[in-house]
This record gives C-alpha cells, structure tokens and sequence, in this order.
C-alpha cells in the first residue's frame, strides 16, 4: 500500500516528562503528559525514504541496556502502556452486561425484534443514543492512565519481540524452503494478531480535512508499532537492516542496501581502504619476496669470486 492510496489514520497516546526511578524503571510524570498522535510516525511505502524512518524501527533503534536511551525514547514517544489496564478491547465479550448493569436505553435496545420494530418507535434522544455508546465497550477509549511505570525489563521485551517479528518476515520471504517459508509466515501471523488486540479502529469525521478517517484506539503504543509493522509487511516496500549501521528501515528501491547516504559513503570508503590495504600487503610480501632472491644472488657471487 503506497502513500497515493494510504488512508489517513489518527490515534492517541501520550508522551512527556519521564524520571528514572530507582536505575530500571520509567515513570512518567503525569501532570507533564500531553497527548499526540503515534501514526504521525508512520511512513508508508512511497512516503518513506532512508531518513525518514517510522516509529516501529526508530524503536529499535535504542539501546534497551541504556536507561537514559530508554529513557530519552520514552519522553519522545511515550511508555509503552500498562498492558493490564485494557479495558477490555475486545468489544464482543462484555457486550451484553447482566440486567442490572446495563443502561434502560441498552434494554430497550437489546430488546428491539429487527423484523418487527424501528429503532424510531423508541422515543430515544440523540443524547440517548451517546451514553449508550459510552456504555458499550466499543464506546470506551483509552486514557492516559495506561501510562504506567515501565521497567527497562518489559521494553527490551517488547523491543526483542518487534526484532523477531521483523526477521520472521525477512526470513520468510527469502527462504527457499516452503515448508519452512509457511510455517514462519504462520508464526509471525500469530505473533502480530496477538499484539493487534490492543489497537482499535473506528470511523471518525475529520472536520479539518472534511472527510472521514480511520481513529485508532490505541491500548499500548507496542500495538500501534505492530499495527504500523503490519501495513508494511503487507506493503510493497522492504525492511532491511543496513550493513554499515545496522539499523532497520523501509527500503524504498528494490537495489537499496543502505539506510541513508552517509552509510554507503562510508561502506564505500571502507572497501577502498580494505583494497588499498591488501594491495600494500602485496607490494610488502612481494619486496620481501624480491629482497631474499637479490641477498641469494650476492651470496652465490661472493662464493664464486
């Protein structure tokens, strides 16, 4: 999927002041935090290029044994989110609460014969119709109290998983081997749907734009990585690692190997120096070479005189 055809996506999380708590855990300070929108660190294939990387890769970016790295991503980006805080994204389970806790609009509803009846003959207000969306699961969104303390731990996890999944893609696309290309390709769909559950759409108008858009409820800013991961394996565009630097990237050229073009200039300058060094290695040995030929020489003269 390329930029020309891309939706436009929105979603919430926070990010903001973050303190290290005790050398292994980041707490966020709630009073500082502020909310943005996580996609507007996402580049799609033809919006990506080798500078402008999405969130998911500049996640992989730090180094998970770095506190301060840790740290530093956290205050950009946010805290990964609490994932036992969710309230229950899977909007299907709850749906239909026990009598007592349900809303009288939700039991007329619930009561309503499809065949038979307009929602109409209800008599319910526009405002009605709001708090039953509120009370419905699918009417819940998420808050910044899913912005727990993080311990270095839980983000070198998730950072690992994101790594895995994204070798599990590369992986499965260059072997060879079927059987093997399909049961990784298998793994890594159960490893992304898990993760997904923590991230939800819903139709939204855009009074800006003057259309509608896709807002995406978000539970934990992992699940926006792996959402982000997902259009990418889904798209056209390559992720590699970049052999100088070693950082992940969306390629946007079959023939890319680099991530930007001070690596390949320095990739390049790197094979030059190698080649200049093996061929003054040459020149060295051959001397030597030539130098023990010419004392032989003299020696064998020497003897004849």
């Amino acid at each position: 999927m390329d930029d020309a055809t891309f939706p436009k996506f929105e979603g919430v999380w926070w990010r903001g002041k973050v303190e290290v708590d005790r050398g292994f855990i980041i707490e966020p300070v709630e009073e500082e935090l502020i909310q943005y929108n996580p996609f507007d660190f996402y580049f799609p294939q033809g919006k990506a290029t080798r500078e402008q990387r999405s969130l998911p890769y500049l996640f992989l970016d730090v180094n998970a044994d770095n506190i301060e790295d840790v740290a530093a991503f956290s205050q950009r980006f946010g805290v990964l989110g609490d994932e036992k805080k969710f309230r229950n994204p899977n909007w299907f389970k709850t749906l239909f609460p026990p009598p007592d806790e349900t809303p009288k609009e939700g039991l007329l509803l619930m009561k309503i014969p499809p065949e038979t009846q307009r929602i109409e003959d209800l008599g319910l207000t526009a405002e009605d119709f709001l708090r039953i969306q509120r009370w419905t699961p699918s009417g819940q969104t998420p808050d910044k109290d899913l912005c727990a303390p993080m311990q270095i731990g839980t983000f070198k996890n998730a950072q690992q998983a994101i790594r895995i999944a994204v070798d599990l893609h590369r992986a499965s696309t260059e072997s060879s081997d079927r059987v093997k290309a399909e049961a990784m390709r298998s793994l890594l769909g159960t490893m992304i749907s898990g993760k997904l559950a923590a991230v939800r759409p819903r139709l939204a108008w855009d009074s800006l734009s003057q259309q509608w858009i896709t807002h995406w409820d978000t539970w934990s800013l992992v699940g926006a990585m792996y959402l982000m991961l997902l259009f990418d394996i889904q798209g056209r565009g390559n992720i590699l690692t970049c052999p100088w630097c070693k950082r992940f990237f969306l390629g946007d050229h079959s023939r890319t190997q680099y991530c930007s073009p001070n690596c390949q200039n320095s990739a390049k300058v790197n094979r030059y120096r190698k080649r200049m060094s093996v061929q003054e290695g040459k020149k060295e040995t051959s001397k030597k070479k030539k130098g023990g030929t010419d004392g032989k020489k003299k020696q064998r003269e020497s003897r004849t005189v």
